[in-house]
């Protein structure tokens, strides 16, 4: 098991101040390990096979060509921004049957389906239904959620860009109706047009999720998923050996513990003044206890904390302490941690007392922090020392 880096300070400086001589040391970069077998970093290899799969949503792209080829873009190309794969007349031959068993088998292939919708019909098969037409239901056939998008004003487009012909208007306004009678969002322009495909795709993309696209390389086989949970299973009861085995060959009589002293290395830094552009920086052990820091942190593990929040907690309860005897007074942009060494020394400590233990929750396999929690021995010694007692008659 490896800590975390010491968390470094943000950089906003303030505007100005003389600088003035210093007795803090230099800016430098300290971080510490802490390792307790290689059958943990064996878990977290394992752990590593079974992460995260980046997914991408194909989605079919429908509408008529010649009228709407700026249009056709703009949609492309808000599906490329937002982590789609589009699909279109542009893979197409020319239009014939073979051409519509192929649009049928790519319709079957993608997650959701996107008609616009102008001011022309478009092309239309041997019994004058269009392409655009004729893939909608096959979109609702298919169960594929769709979005439509119908111009707003298609009256008041050009004349290139509506239909003239009485029959094929007709066809187009059944058309519109068709869609209309699904939820629709309309537009006038082709960057209104991005913006209404980009805000139905999150919605869609929330309301009607997908299983998507992933590559080969990324999918796990059922075979190797179960090795890796008998692994999983494995480590962990090798694991659990190992802590039996650690706890059980030291004596605790010998450690030390409750009121013994121990030295807690935290690090500031700060600015002086409001017109300062110098970073200041403090280095400083605190004489504390073991049961005072067990105290600061023990709260947090009665379920389970982090070791990134056992760190925080620690800050919190020394940080004044550390500023008073730094002998710093009203710091600019303040920062203060406790070091990666010391919370490592203090978890080793707590460890080896057999007050905490390493928390063998589930959590999401993205998740690839340390947790740990409180051993019986160890909530009954918290209570000891912070549960409030009745005040004496």
């Amino acid at each position: 098991m490896t800590s975390s880096p010491s968390p470094g300070p943000p950089h906003n400086k303030p505007t100005a101040s003389p600088a003035r001589p210093s007795r803090f040391t230099s800016r430098r970069t300290d971080s510490s390990s802490w390792k307790i077998g290689s059958l943990h970093r064996a878990a977290r290899v394992v752990d590593t096979y079974h992460g995260p799969v980046d997914k991408l949503e194909r989605v079919f792209v429908s509408s008529t060509y010649v009228d709407l080829r700026e249009e056709r873009q703009e949609v492309l190309r808000t599906l490329l921004e937002a982590g789609c794969i589009p699909a279109g007349m542009e893979l197409f031959p020319a239009a014939d049957e073979d051409a519509w068993t192929l649009i049928e088998s790519v319709i079957e292939g993608c997650d959701y389906y996107i008609v616009v919708v102008g001011g022309r019909y478009g092309s239309v098969d041997h019994e004058g239904v269009s392409f655009t037409e004729r893939e909608f239901p096959y979109a609702e056939e298919r169960g594929l959620p769709i979005m439509g998008f119908l111009h707003a004003r298609p009256g008041r487009l050009p004349a290139e860009m509506t239909e003239l012909e009485p029959e094929q208007r007709q066809r187009l306004e059944s058309f519109r109706a068709r869609v209309e009678r699904r939820h629709c969002k309309y537009w006038s322009s082709s960057a209104e047009l991005g913006g209404q495909v980009a805000r139905s795709l999150i919605h869609m993309r929330r309301t009607h999720p997908v299983v998507g696209w992933v590559r080969a390389t990324e999918v796990v086989s059922p075979a190797l998923r179960e090795e890796m949970t008998a692994l999983r299973d494995r480590v962990a009861e090798l694991e659990a050996l190992l802590e039996r085995s650690q706890a059980g060959g030291v004596d605790r009589q010998d450690l030390a513990q409750g009121q013994d002293k121990f030295h807690l290395r935290m690090e500031l830094r700060f600015y002086v003044g409001e017109l300062d552009f110098t970073e200041h920086q403090s280095r400083l052990e605190l004489s504390t206890t073991w049961d005072e820091a067990f105290s600061a942190v023990g709260p947090a593990l009665l379920v389970e904390a982090s070791e990134k929040e056992m760190q925080n907690r620690l800050t919190s309860a020394y940080e004044q302490r550390a500023w008073a005897q730094a002998g710093i007074e009203s710091p600019a942009s303040p920062q203060a941690w406790v070091k990666t060494s010391s919370l490592d020394e203090v978890k080793v400590q707590l460890y080896a007392l057999g007050l905490i233990e390493r928390s063998d929750r589930q959590r999401a396999v993205r998740d690839t922090n340390t947790y740990w929690r409180l051993t019986q021995a160890g909530e009954a010694r918290l209570m000891a020392l912070r549960a409030a007692r009745r005040p004496t008659q």
